[in-house]
């Protein structure tokens, strides 16, 4: 009895690729009569497409397109799009041979979220150090830029190798007696340079904790300005007025009644009044702004009653608009009248708060780029292998914070797929030996709920010990899995073919490299199997092209039917199919393929109310063909074509295999 088959008609794929949030297209090389690439033509793309059209520089595509097509191999690259201001990652796949797909990603978030932490800290004036266990575990850029010392001299040494000696007893011991503390009294000492140069500093600090750990905060302020003017004040009058006039700061000194008694200042109109207004009038009695002299008087008090210096802030008014001053408060003793006297140095920091809000900005904006990017962020010990995650990279993978915080590195190892596992550790060592620049890798987590995600992972090592060994690492945490599930079905498409959806030709050949090497490490026998169907061209003659795809589908179907799951079918071209058979003698491979030969001759495909009965030819070859040491592809396929094109010449409808050729 003859099965009969009803056609149902496969849709294609148009939807899906319109569908696809990023741009995509399918381009096919042009060649002149000299075989040579002079130009390219889009045979596919999206909407998203349309908008880099007019943008796109046809050489450098072209110059890509000849680099997958010579190597034979997907190509990946980064390009900035001016026009658009966007930053892209362009993925190029070879579909088939001299046509290829190529898709675009949007990473212009992940470009400006990378530069992050450098902005904010370079971009600090302030000298900025973490001290744990009496040894400086962090600092920035600006230590190491003034006191000349390198980064590798700095790496966990003591604060005290970095004051001058004649101050060590007299602050050093000071701070250490303060430690009990939360917030230590900011203070003065003079640290030493590289080129033995003086530069004094005020101290702030304040008790933190650093990696779960006590800290010790510490902020020096440059004041090597302010300081040199006390010095000066010691001297003569006359040495005095020379050196202070080479300042840009204004130079006020006040007695134990907080009467003016000097006033210094390089011009001016950088004073709301003359110099001479000042000298001799009390304070209280200077014509200040109320908001400002409320300000200045309440330090000048907190020091007359500490002794410790202070610094603040106040704005003037004048006709240009606003001018911001830094007032630096010290009480000075003068032996000869064994009286106190006030030395308050003011500096104009107007351009400098206007900054300060820049950055603030500056923050806020980076802050939100950040969040909107959906990216957690990560730090990791090196040393203790201790990784801890913000709440965000919990979140992604289903946990609360307190769930994943503090935790081992060895533990997160478990999270992650164990296909990704080796790879995801050859990276990070990678990068901590110092072989790439920074740590940017895609791998598999395992979600709370048993799923897995896919996590875009960047980082970057910003700390050092003195053998310049790694410390800390830093890094985000992007989820990607709705992005490698559109990948993937790209993928899938690019190795398939459009009519039948079974494997191409190109694909093929790829899986028969993999066969022949495990052919060669464990002597598993493979058979490669060619089949032309028989007089096909009858078939579109008599009843259309459409019906003859229809054949060729049910033909795919019923061979489907017949082979294992791990065998490998795929389209050679034409009405031409290939079936590699893996872990199969010749002659199973044989029995195989007649059983699928003689479902097709009992078979009559009904299209359109048209009756289509069709037979096909093999030619069959196995590994054991060849000696073991000398085995080669093309080979193997030369013979099971040349036993294909036998079996033709004796009548087709049938299946030639190695026992039957001599």
């Amino acid at each position: 009895m003859q099965t009969r088959i009803i056609f149902m008609k496969i849709g294609d794929y148009e939807d899906l690729i319109n569908e696809l949030p990023f741009p995509y297209s399918c381009v096919k090389m042009i060649f002149n009569n000299k075989n040579e690439v002079i130009d390219y033509e889009i045979i596919d793309k999206n909407n998203e497409f349309d908008k880099l059209i007019d943008i796109i520089n046809k050489n450098i595509w072209i110059g890509y397109l000849k680099k997958v097509n010579v190597q034979s191999k997907n190509q990946e690259f980064e390009l900035y799009f001016k026009e658009l201001k966007t930053w892209y990652k362009i993925k190029i796949s070879l579909r088939e041979k001299d046509t290829f797909f190529v898709i675009f990603i949007d990473i212009n978030k992940e470009k400006e979220e990378e530069n992050k932490y450098k902005l904010l800290l370079d971009n600090s004036k302030e000298i900025i150090i973490v001290i744990q266990d009496e040894r400086i575990i962090f600092f920035n850029y600006m230590l190491y830029k003034t006191t000349g010392f390198s980064k590798e001299e700095l790496t966990n040494i003591k604060i005290e190798e970095l004051v001058c000696k004649e101050d060590l007893n007299k602050n050093i011991n000071n701070y250490n007696k303060k430690l009990d503390n939360k917030y230590i009294q900011p203070y003065q000492f003079k640290l030493r340079t590289k080129d033995k140069r003086i530069v004094w500093v005020e101290v702030s600090s304040r008790k933190i904790k650093w990696e779960g750990k006590d800290s010790i905060l510490i902020v020096f302020t440059d004041v090597t300005r302010k300081s040199f003017y006390e010095e000066a004040l010691r001297e003569s009058e006359k040495k005095k007025a020379s050196l202070i006039k080479s300042m840009n700061d204004i130079i006020l000194v006040l007695d134990n009644n907080f009467t003016f008694i000097e006033c210094y200042t390089p011009d001016s109109t950088s004073l709301f009044l003359s110099p001479e207004f000042f000298l001799g009038k009390n304070f209280s009695k200077i014509n200040f702004p109320k908001a400002a002299f409320n300000v200045i008087n309440e330090g000048l008090e907190k020091v007359k009653k500490t002794g410790i210096a202070e610094e603040v802030e106040y704005e003037i008014k004048n006709p240009r608009g606003v001018n911001w001053y830094s007032l630096h408060i010290t009480l000075i003793d003068d032996l000869e009248e064994s009286e106190r006297k006030f030395l308050c140095v003011a500096r104009d920091v107007t351009k400098l708060k206007e900054s300060e809000e820049e950055l603030k900005k500056e923050r806020e904006r980076l802050n939100n780029i950040i969040e909107g990017t959906n990216a957690g962020t990560w730090e990791l010990n090196v040393k203790t292998k201790e990784l801890r995650v913000d709440k965000k990279c919990a979140e992604m993978l289903g946990y609360s914070l307190e769930e994943l915080n503090p935790e081992k590195l060895a533990l997160w190892k478990i999270l992650i797929h164990p296909e990704d596992s080796e790879l995801t550790t050859k990276t990070i060592k990678k990068h901590l030996s110092g072989e790439t620049e920074y740590y940017e890798h895609e791998y598999r987590l395992k979600h709370k709920n048993g799923d897995y995600i896919w996590i875009l992972s960047r980082g970057k090592v910003l700390s050092w010990d003195k053998m310049q060994n790694p410390l800390f690492m830093f890094g985000t945490n992007m989820d990607i899995t709705k992005r490698k599930v559109v990948e993937e079905k790209i993928k899938e498409l690019s190795i398939r073919d459009p009519l039948t959806n079974i494997y191409n030709r190109r694909y093929i050949f790829d899986r028969l490299k993999e066969v022949k090497a495990k052919y060669k490490r464990h002597r598993e026998d493979f058979s490669i199997v060619i089949i032309d169907l028989d007089y096909f061209k009858n078939i579109n003659d008599s009843f259309g092209h459409m019906a003859g795809d229809f054949a060729l589908q049910e033909f795919t179907k019923v061979i489907q039917r017949r082979l294992r799951s791990f065998d490998l079918l795929g389209r050679y071209g034409g009405e031409e199919f290939i079936i590699v058979m893996v872990n199969c003698v010749k002659e199973d491979a044989l029995k195989r393929v007649e059983t699928i030969l003689e479902e097709i001759r009992e078979t009559t495909f009904e299209y359109n109310g048209n009756q289509i009965n069709f037979t096909f030819t093999a030619g069959i070859a196995n590994s054991n063909d060849f000696d073991f040491n000398n085995i080669a592809l093309d080979k193997l396929l030369d013979t099971a074509d040349k036993r294909l094109y036998k079996g033709k010449e004796l009548g087709r409808n049938r299946i030639i295999s190695i026992n039957e050729i001599n």
